[in-house]
């Protein structure tokens, strides 16, 4: 099954949470209902529906309904897509890290004093010239 980068970046974002992660580990064991996921974890029922909903959508998990009771598994394939990623990654050559020179940081400057202001004789207040209106309003024509 070929995979498209998108399907691969959806997963791994999926699983960038620590939160879905220890989900994800714990469904390692096999199956498991809502109800059991929920006591072992130490959040609340609505983040623990938000979390399963996130990994559903990314198809890291499978959801299965038996009555009122939901059960959760790992998608197989989604898990052999992140083998064959790992896989892949680990086969790949790596070059030695090759050692720069060092970064010489530069020191900030001091912080200037602010500078004293000479006292100002106050404007005087303007006067304020009175608005003439030009339109009459004749209230009683």
């Amino acid at each position: 099954m070929a995979i498209t980068n998108s399907d691969a970046a959806k997963i791994f974002k999926a699983l960038s949470d620590e939160n879905r992660l220890s989900l994800v580990l714990s469904l390692t064991d096999g199956e498991k209902s809502a109800t059991e996921l929920l006591k072992a974890m130490p959040f609340s029922q609505p983040t623990l529906s938000h979390h399963l909903s996130l990994l559903c959508e990314s198809g890291v998990i499978i959801a299965r309904r038996d009555g009122k009771t939901v059960n959760y598994r790992i998608n197989t394939e989604a898990a052999s897509i992140l083998s064959d990623i790992s896989a892949s990654l680990a086969a790949s050559p790596s070059e030695p890290a090759k050692k720069s020179a060092p970064i010489k940081a530069k020191r900030a400057p001091a912080p200037r004093k602010p500078r004293e202001k000479k006292e100002e004789a106050p404007e005087p207040p303007k006067e304020e010239t009175p608005v003439r209106r030009t339109q009459v309003f004749d209230f009683f024509d």
